[in-house]
């Protein structure tokens, strides 16, 4: 799919609801309430979207805590510059070019609009 669409998440999305990162976004924000219902907690709320069956054991924990961490990483500007540099080291190219050319590439924001306005009609 990503091979006939020439790596074009906006043309892979559709084909498959995976590569929209919206659809995805929902997706996992469902499970993760789901499982804060179910369990009364949001950190068994992330455990839950691991995997309803690994809640409350060593499989979920070390998951929550990857989580947690990889959550204090993208909040810190040091780390996110190290990502920047890392990327740059490896592509060739400045981050900040990569990112302005995706923008361009997907203006139209994932159709974040339409899919809002067709959630509320289902919710209805």
């Amino acid at each position: 799919m990503l091979e006939r669409c020439n790596y074009d998440a906006s043309c892979a999305q559709e084909y498959d609801d995976r590569a929209h990162p919206i659809r995805v976004l929902d997706a996992a924000a469902r499970i993760v309430r789901e499982g804060k219902e179910k369990h009364d907690s949001w950190d068994l709320g992330v455990e839950y979207y691991r995997g309803p069956g690994h809640v409350g054991k060593n499989r979920g924990w070390r998951y929550l805590h990857d989580v947690k961490r990889w959550r204090a990483g993208i909040q810190s500007q040091t780390e996110l510059d190290k990502a920047a540099r890392d990327f740059e080291e490896r592509n060739g190219y400045p981050f900040e070019t990569y990112k302005s050319r995706w923008h361009e590439m997907n203006s139209s924001n994932w159709e974040l609009q339409e899919y809002r306005a067709a959630n509320k009609l289902a919710r209805r």
